[in-house]
């Protein structure tokens, strides 16, 4: 059995690798879902021992991120993720992520990535100081947001 933190940093990396274009999309688009609502699972579990639902309503936590965008931003983003995840399994599907297109679970991957870097910077830091250039494009994608 893989330690917790191994699979995480897996995992964390996964979502990386997709939302950069550095991944195997054929292999890897099946499975991107799952791989992104157990990380945020974790991550929220472990930042606030909340889940992910909790999370995602959660002003405490939203607000003070230090910018109402992002706080809006985050919460539709947590609100879409939810919701579809919640519709999808009502129907039995195996994974709502199944119904976007690549390009919406690309930004999506991104934005997760976002909120874990504007919810803790020192925690994205961590997990990406190995990988070049990986803080910097997850800054850069987290100020796109405030731009548009």
């Amino acid at each position: 059995m893989k330690p917790i933190s191994d699979e995480y940093n897996q995992l964390i990396k996964l979502i990386y690798d997709y939302s950069s274009g550095s991944s195997n999309f054929v292999s890897n688009d099946l499975i991107i879902g799952n791989v992104v609502r157990r990380t945020l699972e974790a991550f929220s579990t472990f930042e606030f021992r909340k889940g992910i639902n909790e999370v995602s309503c959660n002003q405490d936590i939203l607000a003070p991120m230090g910018n109402q965008k992002y706080s809006d931003y985050f919460e539709n983003l947590m609100y879409r993720l939810v919701l579809n995840g919640e519709r999808i399994k009502s129907k039995n599907e195996l994974n709502f992520f199944n119904t976007i297109s690549e390009v919406e679970k690309i930004r999506t991957d991104k934005d997760v990535l976002c909120l874990i870097n504007v919810l803790n910077p020192q925690h994205m830091d961590a997990y990406f100081r190995v990988i070049p250039d990986a803080i910097s494009t997850v800054n850069g994608q987290c100020k796109y947001i405030l731009l548009a």
